[in-house]
């Protein structure tokens, strides 16, 4: 946590990577640092910080990805005019959300920003593997890894998780026919992107050393980092209705052709 004697030195532009969850709460937290009125920040208790808390602050702007689970050129324009206002608090505050979800003509939009920021203003952008960030966005950041844990199935979860490996176990085995049986479950859209999601989270696990499977191959911890990327743009694809057999024929043989040999 920041404390009021470090807002002169807090890093202009971080990413916070960890669960969904862990980053927003960091994100908040860090916020409330920068902005508290009081001398013992974050207070928690002071008009900064409730408004912190409620979303509803004036120095703070919050991004994140549209219901076709991108975040757009728009943002970036949003963002930029954010920047243009004059500041009314100690500091100005850019939280975007699941940030890895950034097309290029976003990011590209916003690396000057990031890079010579106006006084006082910070970016912070939350998302599970700084990976997935493209290296002009990902060279500008300073990293702040917080603590993981596994994702968290629920018994309604069990049949999706439970297809979701037989389709990764379909790829290790190079096992066209086992990938088409199991694909016979996510015919609609709803269906294909709650397993695609899915997959993301498996390959999430497994590529940082939270899960272990008997039966698959041993692999170098960037390759299984680059199946959760394929994994989460294979989600990305389907929100911007890509077909479903192309989005997941593409995954399998991605999978099946790198790194098993």
């Amino acid at each position: 946590m920041v404390g009021v004697k470090d807002r002169d030195r807090f890093p202009h532009a971080v990413a916070l990577v960890g669960s969904q969850e862990s980053a927003v709460t960091e994100a908040l937290s860090l916020a409330k640092a920068l902005l508290c009125e009081e001398k013992s920040a974050p207070c928690g208790t002071c008009g900064s910080c409730v408004r912190v808390d409620n979303r509803n602050s004036e120095a703070v702007l919050w991004v994140e990805p549209e219901s076709g689970g991108m975040i757009k050129l728009e943002a970036a324009h949003k963002i930029r005019d954010f920047l243009s206002l004059t500041r009314v608090r100690r500091a100005r505050v850019v939280i975007v959300n699941e940030a890895q979800a950034l097309n290029p003509q976003a990011t590209n939009a916003l690396l000057k920003a990031v890079e010579e920021p106006p006084p006082s203003t910070y970016f912070m952008f939350l998302t599970p593997d700084v990976n997935l960030f493209t290296p002009t966005l990902r060279s500008r950041l300073q990293v702040i890894r917080l603590p993981r844990a596994p994702h968290q199935w629920t018994a309604e979860d069990e049949t999706v998780r439970e297809d979701g490996e037989a389709f990764l176990s379909a790829c290790w085995s190079r096992d066209r026919a086992a990938m088409s049986q199991v694909l016979e479950n996510r015919k609609d859209r709803e269906s294909a992107l709650e397993f695609a999601r899915a997959l993301a989270w498996i390959l999430r696990d497994w590529s940082m050393g939270e899960t272990a499977y008997e039966n698959w191959p041993e692999l170098e911890p960037r390759t299984k980092v680059e199946f959760w990327r394929w994994a989460h743009q294979a989600e990305v694809d389907l929100n911007g209705h890509v077909d479903r057999n192309l989005v997941f024929e593409n995954l399998f043989y991605r999978i099946s052709t790198h790194g098993l040999d």
